[in-house]
């Protein structure tokens, strides 16, 4: 017989009164997400504390592209090679052409990887009309209120994963991934901050 651990959510108390997270909370969603040991943490996006300064949202469209599958092996092979360049050059002056170099070359990737991205089709969109997702559109007026998950799997201590859930007016919420990181909540940060823009600023905007 096989057993399923399911983790408790963590600031689940602090958040119990938002609209909507209890919604979450029970939502079969959330269950998966949290079996296996692995840890959740539930923030509303009205939550400053997932707020950033680094984009000024300004009312046009905010979208967010799936990240490349390959960018991620690609710069960890090009980390590796520019240690084992750093130990076989003995003189700082040799090194550091090799260090310029090599960051031209990761700054290329990025570009490239994320050029190649856009080409795609977004898996959020964010507007004065709603949030689109893969599985359908969905207006303002017909949201109780949007949340971030990060996940965090017992055997991973720094690679965190990131879901947008919405939970809405009908007592049915909708899911999407949105990336890794193995630091940072970047992309999360950006969608909460604009999420908030959005909300405040066209609740159940017509046009």
């Amino acid at each position: 017989m096989k057993f399923i651990v399911a983790m408790p959510i963590v600031d689940a108390e602090k958040y119990k009164n938002v609209p909507g997270y209890q919604q979450v909370c029970r939502d079969e969603a959330i269950r998966r997400l949290s079996h296996y040991g692995c840890c959740l943490r539930i923030k509303p996006t009205a939550d400053k504390s997932l707020h950033t300064f680094m984009i000024k949202p300004d009312g046009r469209p905010f979208l967010v592209y799936k990240r490349s599958d390959y960018l991620s092996p690609i710069l960890a092979l090009v980390f590796i090679a520019f240690m084992s360049m750093i130990g076989l050059q003995p003189k700082l002056l040799y090194a550091i052409p090799a260090i310029a170099v090599l960051l031209f070359i990761v700054w290329g990737i990025v570009r490239l990887a994320r050029a190649s991205d856009r080409k795609n089709k977004p898996i959020v969109t964010i507007n004065k009309q709603g949030i689109t997702l893969d599985i359908g559109t969905y207006p303002w007026n017909n949201i109780t209120n949007t949340f971030i998950v990060e996940r965090k799997r017992p055997y991973e201590r720094r690679r965190l994963e990131f879901y947008l859930i919405i939970a809405l007016t009908n007592q049915q919420t909708a899911v999407c991934r949105i990336n890794m990181s193995h630091t940072i909540n970047d992309e999360a940060s950006e969608l909460a901050t604009t999420i908030t823009y959005f909300r405040n600023n066209y609740p159940s905007d017509p046009s």
